[in-house]
């Protein structure tokens, strides 16, 4: 059937379904992953600590506060996403402003999150926007190629996270930083690098 003949559903939609219904899915979608993602922590958490072990009645807690927060921020990303697509398609049939839009709009579910997993997850949409918009304005010559200019953008990102680290350590959560630093150098003790940073700082500040 075309989708222009069917009832709620916009004409360059080409999900099945309604837009109404495209979107609760995307919304179950994504609650459900949060939940899960959610337990699948608190499990693992639990496990290698060998708290349930110990305290198996430490389960009823497996849905709290942070199983709801999870839940409600993917399914506002995935869902939002999905209904705000299709209402875009409304307005513009630029598919690629429609999606860069939606998906702006949607990320604004961050504020369900709190504390460190805030962090994270901002850190990781910021990068992802920050790759999407450059492939973007390279494919319409907004700016020009540069050669190995992926290289370039991934140090100038790895300088800012080390800043960070060292200058302004609230700005990034520990645990990722432990993943990074024992990804690049085996270790979680950055004590060194640390070190290293203020004696520089210290350096520059006395000229």
């Amino acid at each position: 059937m075309d989708s222009q003949s069917e009832p709620g559903k916009t004409p360059q939609c080409k999900h099945k379904g309604t837009c109404l219904h495209n979107a609760l899915m995307g919304f179950l979608r994504g609650a459900g992953l949060g939940a899960g993602l959610s337990s699948a922590f608190f499990l693992l958490g639990g496990l290698a600590s060998g708290r349930l072990f110990k305290h198996p009645a430490l389960l009823v807690k497996l849905i709290n506060e942070v199983f709801f927060r999870y839940a409600g921020f993917l399914a506002t990303l995935t869902g939002g996403y999905k209904g705000l697509m299709c209402l875009m398609r409304r307005v513009s049939p630029d598919e690629r402003t429609c999606s860069m839009v939606a998906g702006l709009i949607s990320a604004f579910g961050l504020v369900l999150m709190k504390g460190e997993s805030k962090k994270t997850w901002a850190l990781y949409l910021f990068v992802r926007a920050i790759v999407c918009l450059h492939t973007k304005a390279l494919e319409r010559h907004m700016i020009p190629e540069v050669p190995y200019g992926v290289f370039y953008l991934f140090a100038l990102v790895c300088a800012l996270l080390l800043y960070a680290r060292a200058f302004e350590p609230s700005t990034l959560s520990k645990s990722y930083y432990n993943f990074i630093s024992y990804m690049t150098t085996g270790t979680k003790n950055d004590s060194t690098l640390l070190a290293t940073f203020e004696q520089v700082y210290k350096h520059r500040a006395a000229k």
